[in-house]
């Protein structure tokens, strides 16, 4: 198993929330000898987020049978049409949205770059970002709201911010530390 897996696989070992209604799934492949992180820009259309970065993941429903990990790789299915089944290392800390919706973070990874057949209706766009580019930049904190601030980057025009990049940043302490 490669150094870098281990690493996130001593990572990723939060028990799961037992109060999230929501799961996420922070998607790492490995492509020409390089690992990336997979992220979406949301529709355009979408009630929710229309136009953010985000992972690929949602809401927990009846047939995840209240597991946020079922639901963040049946999202992930449903959003990316991807048909390689990622392996799970493991559960982050979990996270609040600004709307307050509790969102347990999955951390998996596939050994080559997916097929991708994104959901027209739920992605505008697929982000492959490299894990090396993604720890060298420093985020910039920005006002969430008047008495929150949070970490924020820039993927070429693209603006990651709120609960993603919470989540990315949370993991990038873990990894540098």
């Amino acid at each position: 198993m490669d150094a870098w897996i281990e690493k996130l696989q001593c990572i990723a070992t939060m028990p799961p929330s037992d109060t999230a209604v929501a799961g996420v799934l922070v998607l790492l492949y490995q492509h020409q000898q390089q690992w990336h992180l997979l992220l979406t820009k949301r529709a355009l259309t979408l009630r929710s987020h229309a136009g953010e970065i985000s992972f690929a993941g949602g809401m927990i429903e009846p047939q995840d049978q209240g597991d946020s990990a079922m639901a963040a790789l049946r999202e992930t299915q449903e959003e990316l049409g991807i048909q390689a089944l990622p392996c799970l290392l493991g559960a982050l800390p979990a996270v609040r949205s600004r709307r307050g919706t509790s969102v347990q973070p999955w951390l998996a990874y596939l050994p080559s770059k997916p097929e991708l057949a994104p959901s027209a209706d739920e992605v505008a766009e697929v982000l492959h970002w490299p894990v090396t580019d993604w720890l060298a930049r420093e985020p910039k904190w920005q006002p969430i709201t008047h008495a929150i601030q949070g970490p924020e980057w820039r993927l070429q025009s693209h603006r990651i911010w709120g609960l993603t990049a919470f989540v990315l940043h949370g993991l990038r302490e873990q990894v540098r530390a």
